[in-house]
């Protein structure tokens, strides 16, 4: 599984938050594997991508007509390369819901 953290205040890629090994001259991407504490990790599909201005709303379906939607930024939608149709999990902490991919 795949994990983006985004950060407002870095645009470089540094490792493990975005895949990429930055010590080259040449970042090549890499899979790094994660561990996360949240335990409500629900696997779904997504439904639509709506982009904004900097926010996307991702919908997804996880089963049973229920639909999680959730606000992530427009560069982790490209990251991790979320579309209609692909296969999530639905990552739930307090109040914030996030996306995951494997």
């Amino acid at each position: 599984m795949r994990y983006c953290w985004v950060s407002l205040r870095r645009k470089r890629a540094t490792p493990p938050f975005r895949g990429m090994a930055a010590h080259s001259p040449n970042p090549t991407p890499v899979r790094t594997i994660m561990r996360i504490s949240a335990r409500n990790q629900i696997k779904g599909t997504v439904v639509e991508v709506k982009k904004g201005a900097t926010t996307s709303h991702v919908r997804v379906d996880i089963g049973g007509g229920q639909i999680v939607t959730s606000s992530i930024t427009n560069e982790a939608v490209d990251d991790l390369g979320i579309k209609a149709k692909g296969p999530v999990t639905v990552v739930i902490k307090a109040s914030d819901v996030m996306i995951a991919v494997d």
